[in-house]
């Protein structure tokens, strides 16, 4: 049995996703933090689907980018939100699936 080209581009885009969801580098010593996100079980083609993959890479890039200092000052807090802009940003456009942008550009239009 042979895959269409999508969905073989899909998996392909599914394990991307679950090797590089979420990254940053940490503002002290240039190193990359990363965390995995399981999409197993999830249609990245249906909105639905991505919005709930969305969520979860939101989740990871605050994981990723917390600054574990408990009375962080302004620019420290801004840093954090800068950090995670972007990991979330970079793990959506690594995995490169439409639904997924579209549905980051959605969040990103309503914040």
């Amino acid at each position: 049995m042979t895959l269409p080209k999508t969905a073989t581009t899909l998996f392909a885009s599914v394990a991307a996703l679950a090797m590089l969801p979420a990254m940053a580098a940490s503002t002290t010593g240039g190193t990359v933090k990363t965390i995995d996100v399981s999409v197993a079980g999830f249609d990245l083609t249906d909105a639905n689907d991505a919005k709930v993959v969305l969520s979860k890479i939101k989740r990871a890039a605050k994981r990723v980018c917390r600054n574990s200092n408990a009375t962080r000052s302004v620019r420290e807090r801004a840093e954090e939100l800068a950090c995670q802009s972007a990991a979330i940003a970079g793990a959506v456009t690594k995995v490169n699936v439409p639904q997924l942008t579209a549905a980051m550009e959605a969040d990103n239009s309503s914040s």
